[in-house]
């Protein structure tokens, strides 16, 4: 093609371009008077034109997810933050044995204010603790994973060993790992697939923020309240005393 026919395509475009915005007809018209030359040329430039503006799309929607994924990790690390710092005295009290457990599920909504907020109040405890103790349960899980694959069993053999989907057994994997660097993300109240989830958002937040990371490594004493073997002997007492009755 020659430098003329090169020309062509940008000048047929300007003046296709002001004619449709007046008559639309009249784009087909200039088209249709163009030689075949000119019009593969065109058509060429439409194509460029078009991939372009595609790919500048596609850009821009990656922009806009990266945002979105970044302030969706921000405000995790906030929260992370903040219910870490409801740790006191490097200290923990969890319930383990729900007395009131039905009682708390199943009874009626309280008809006075100050009743529903101590109703509500007392449920996000209760769900707080389970939320804890099901992390501490996956913990452990993690952990038995990790001793079985020292026998020599791949993570797959691991996983038909345990009877659970290999993908699973791979994330719970990853979550030994993670939770032995920062061992106190089980009190956070998050369950583990939460915690992989933000897990490269954690370590880079760890990483600079030394706060933050002393608060992930330190030594926390938990207290299992309700675990004592006198409550245990009374409980069962009392249950055994409740069937001998009935």
């Amino acid at each position: 093609m020659n430098s003329k026919a090169k020309q062509q395509p940008t000048k047929i475009i300007d003046t296709i371009k002001s004619i449709s915005s007046k008559d639309i007809a009249s784009t087909a018209v200039a088209i249709t008077a163009i030689n075949e030359e000119e019009r593969a040329s065109l058509f060429e430039c439409l194509q460029k034109i078009d991939r372009e503006s595609l790919k500048k799309e596609k850009s821009d929607e990656a922009k806009r997810s990266s945002n979105d994924k970044e302030r969706r990790e921000a405000r995790f690390i906030a929260r992370l933050k903040e219910s870490l710092k409801k740790i006191k005295n490097e200290q923990i009290d969890i319930k383990t044995r729900f007395y009131n457990a039905k009682a708390l599920c199943l009874a009626d909504v309280q008809t006075d204010v100050d009743g529903m907020l101590t109703q509500f109040a007392s449920l996000e405890s209760f769900i707080g603790d389970l939320e804890v103790l099901t992390c501490l349960a996956r913990k452990k899980q993690a952990e038995i994973l990790a001793s079985i694959k020292t026998q020599g069993l791949s993570t797959e053999g691991a996983a038909k060993r345990l009877d659970i989907d290999p993908k699973f057994a791979e994330r719970l994997y990853t979550f030994h790992g993670f939770i032995r660097k920062y061992p106190n993300l089980v009190f956070s109240g998050y369950s583990f697939e939460s915690l992989l989830t933000y897990k490269r958002a954690i370590e880079k937040e760890a990483e600079q923020d030394d706060n933050f990371c002393c608060k992930l490594e330190t030594d926390i004493a938990i207290v299992f309240e309700g675990e004592n073997e006198d409550a245990l002997l009374e409980e069962t007492t009392m249950e055994l005393a409740t069937a001998s009755v009935d």
